[in-house]
């Protein structure tokens, strides 16, 4: 029990020490631990583009994986509601108006 008391007196007296000694080092320690969040997102989305980079990589080589990949992409241009107006079959008469052939 006694070694106990003396072990948590000695890390009071560390810790009382570094703080006399500089004050930031609580304030250091905060701002690492803070940063851990955001350095975890940086390293998801760092490796969730290098995985998009590498399928586009991929889509531009000869093959069924770069033909698989080009139409996949391809299809979800098409798909998409802002591009829909380029991919439609049917060309619109009333685009001219009348007169101006």
């Amino acid at each position: 029990m006694d070694t106990s008391i003396i072990i948590g007196l000695d890390i009071g007296l560390v810790l009382t020490i570094v703080y006399v000694l500089d004050r930031n080092v609580f304030y250091a320690i905060y701002l690492i631990l803070s940063g851990i969040p955001t350095w975890i997102e940086l390293r998801i989305r760092q490796t969730i583009l290098g995985i998009r980079l590498n399928l586009d990589k991929q889509s531009l080589r000869p093959g069924p994986v770069g033909r698989f990949l080009r139409d996949r992409e391809l299809r979800a241009i098409q798909r998409n509601p802002a591009y829909r107006e380029f991919f439609q079959d049917k060309v619109q008469s009333d685009s001219l108006p009348e007169g101006e052939d």
